[in-house]
């Protein structure tokens, strides 16, 4: 009489074998809790589960209080007036940051004294440091270790990038969106699609495509005050959906029923 629920997060590789064995077990399966709408679609068209059985459950990103009291902390290791671009994630090959390096370099002289920060810690470290001084970019490009507080650092910053190949959806651009910031994100097929709504929270780069991601960010240069503001407010609010009372609520109601 156990009723079991299948919460996935991050977005599925749906090999055979995670196919045959989610089909299996689908009978004694009561519900199950996909973190976007895309991994529910791709769910319901290969049939895995009952249809009636998926539902959408954002996740529990944040909490409003607790940003808006960190990112008004004081930045001590930057030069006070820094103008830079900021983008933050572990330094994998997914999050692609030697493509966003690689952008930058070639943007260095439409972008001018703009500097590009990027927080985070991990396995691509030694290649991207190594990328930055084959474009002798060590003036221009700031690579910071993982901070407990990233929020200081977003909020102080003017543009918020995130490059990676894939993600989930993407935890990060909301935690941007909250601290009031225009994000630039990889289109790929995941969160990130999701949460920018064709182009009413941000901006949409095609993956690894220069010419497109130089565009999007000669386009947020040209915006005026107002059209700045009224994408900054759709994002914060659609970023409402990723606070720890909305799931609460969602799953309070998905259970009783």
């Amino acid at each position: 009489k156990t009723k079991f629920i299948l919460r996935i997060s991050g977005f599925p590789k749906l090999n055979l074998l995670r196919k045959f064995f989610w089909r299996l077990l689908s009978k004694n399966i009561c519900k199950i809790f996909t973190p976007t709408r895309l991994t529910k679609n791709i769910l319901n068209n290969e049939k895995i589960f009952d249809e009636k059985k998926t539902f959408v459950v954002e996740d529990p990103i944040i909490q409003i209080r607790e940003i808006v009291k960190l990112r008004g902390e004081k930045l001590t290791d930057l030069p006070r007036g820094l103008k830079y671009i900021v983008s933050v994630g572990r330094l994998t090959k997914q999050k692609n940051f030697s493509f966003l390096i690689n952008s930058f370099a070639k943007l260095k002289k439409e972008l001018k004294d703009i500097k590009l920060l990027i927080i985070g810690s991990g396995e691509d470290q030694k290649n991207l440091i190594n990328i930055i001084k084959s474009k002798n970019l060590e003036n221009e490009v700031i690579l910071k270790s993982y901070q407990t507080n990233i929020f200081k650092y977003i909020d102080k910053s003017f543009l918020f990038i995130l490059s990676s190949d894939w993600e989930d959806p993407g935890f990060v651009i909301i935690e941007a969106a909250v601290c009031n910031k225009v994000i630039i994100t990889s289109n790929v097929e995941s969160g990130p699609r999701e949460f920018i709504d064709n182009n009413k929270n941000g901006f949409l780069v095609e993956k690894n495509n220069f010419l497109d991601f130089r565009s999007k960010i000669l386009d947020y240069f040209k915006l005026s005050d107002s059209e700045i503001l009224k994408i900054k407010v759709s994002a914060k609010l659609k970023s409402k959906k990723y606070t720890i009372f909305n799931h609460y609520r969602t799953l309070n109601k998905l259970l009783d029923n």
